[in-house]
């Protein structure tokens, strides 16, 4: 009987199937459409209906199988071996008690499945109520291209700045050139400045052996004191340039003669004994002279005037000397203050500064009488001095009596006034 039983609910098992239901099915239709929106992609809606028919499988399964009939362990765990292929066998042995337990809990494991299955739909469906909407979405997108095309833009910014930065700036670990100061045209006497603007030192040796050091990043001024072959080199690479300091022709000044009267003119005497033909005299007070080895200057008012020489050689190099010359009268045209008309001496027995015998001068001469400024004698020849006859009455002047006298130039030397003036005594 109970082998019979058991046969009868196998085969009942094998052959049995849910059959379709169009009403119910319509009818959980209507009510998924009602409670989700149409955004639900169609991928969702296959899961829903695999999940349902699970479900209702799950459920005729537990609704046929009788709870309180006893069967045969073995034949019982064949099928709990093909219901449920999960199911661990413990020692061999399942009773109804345990069966029943394991079915109740697999029942309430599938249910605990389709709640899931419910929750999870509903999650979907509260995710899709709360999603932005189409044009949002396209707005979003919008945005984040914008925001990634300008990120994309500044990276290529910055990486054509990078490029920029790295061709105009020098090349990384690249030694910075060596530069040596080119120096021409140097003579004796001149102050350099050398500039050495590399990280290293410089050394300048002159035609002697001297070394100066020039540290790096400095520069010195140099006064070239020997010519010949100079060399500034660095020590460590051996690279070096040469430049020659020429000669300098030697520039003096010679004082032949001062405080001397030639030609009734007062008269300094100069010479050098350059050998150069390029010579520059520059006199204080009077013009220059050029190319004259023994120049003869002037000077008429007392006191110290300086006198420069420069000398420039073929090389184009040139050299100076300076010297002073003293003067220790006023020149007045070596005019006598006394003389005396009664003289058998015609050189004391009349009136005209001799330095106007002696040059070839245009003139003009009065004598004043102090007494009341009256012109008592004029003339204008070297050959008509005064004799001291007074011309408003033809009588020979008071003796011991100081005259005026008066000199008007017309043709005056340079740095000479053109107007003297002194008074004379008749003894």
């Amino acid at each position: 009987m109970k082998n019979n039983l058991e046969e009868q609910f196998k085969k009942s098992l094998e052959n049995y199937e849910v059959p379709y239901d169009a009403s119910a099915w319509s009818d959980l239709s209507a009510k998924l459409d009602n409670r989700f929106p149409k955004k639900v992609k169609l991928n969702s809606w296959k899961w829903i209906s695999v999940g349902s028919i699970v479900a209702l499988t799950g459920a005729a399964l537990i609704f046929l199988l009788p709870k309180s009939v006893s069967t045969d362990d073995s034949k019982v765990s064949e099928i709990e071996k093909e219901t449920n292929p999960e199911k661990k066998v413990s020692n061999g042995i399942n009773t109804t008690e345990e069966n029943t337990i394991n079915t109740n809990t697999e029942q309430k494991n599938q249910q605990n499945d389709v709640n899931k299955s419910f929750e999870n739909i509903a999650l979907e469906n509260t995710s899709f109520d709360n999603a932005p909407s189409i044009a949002e979405e396209k707005s979003t997108i919008e945005e984040n291209e914008v925001v990634s095309n300008k990120i994309v833009n500044n990276e290529l910014n910055i990486s054509d700045q990078k490029e920029n930065n790295i061709k105009s700036s020098p090349t990384i670990g690249q030694p910075k050139k060596l530069q040596i100061q080119d120096l021409q045209d140097v003579c004796v006497g001149d102050a350099i400045e050398i500039n050495n603007s590399n990280d290293v030192q410089l050394i300048l040796e002159d035609a002697l052996g001297h070394q100066t050091i020039i540290a790096s990043n400095s520069k010195i001024e140099f006064t070239v004191a020997n010519e010949g072959k100079h060399i500034l080199y660095e020590p460590e690479s051996n690279k070096s340039q040469t430049f020659t300091v020429k000669h300098v022709p030697k520039a003096d000044i010679v004082i032949t003669d001062q405080n001397l009267f030639e030609n009734g003119l007062p008269t300094v005497k100069l010479s050098t004994n350059s050998s150069s033909s390029n010579l520059e005299w520059q006199f204080q007070n009077l013009p220059n002279q050029s190319g004259v080895k023994e120049p003869v200057i002037h000077y008429y008012n007392k006191g110290t005037y300086t006198i420069t020489l420069t000398v420039t050689g073929a090389n184009g190099c040139k050299s100076n000397e300076t010297t002073a010359v003293h003067v220790s009268d006023d020149y007045n045209l070596l005019a006598v203050t006394a003389f005396d008309p009664l003289s058998n001496d015609i050189r004391k027995n009349t009136f005209l500064p001799f330095a106007l015998t002696q040059r070839q001068v245009d003139f003009s001469m009065i004598v004043i009488d102090p007494s009341d400024g009256a012109v008592i004698f004029e003339s204008d020849d070297v050959s008509n001095p005064w004799k001291g006859i007074d011309k408003r009455n033809g009588q020979m002047v008071e003796p011991n009596k100081a005259y005026i006298w008066r000199v008007i130039l017309r043709n005056p030397e340079p740095g000479e006034k053109s107007e003297y003036k002194g008074t004379i005594v008749r003894m």
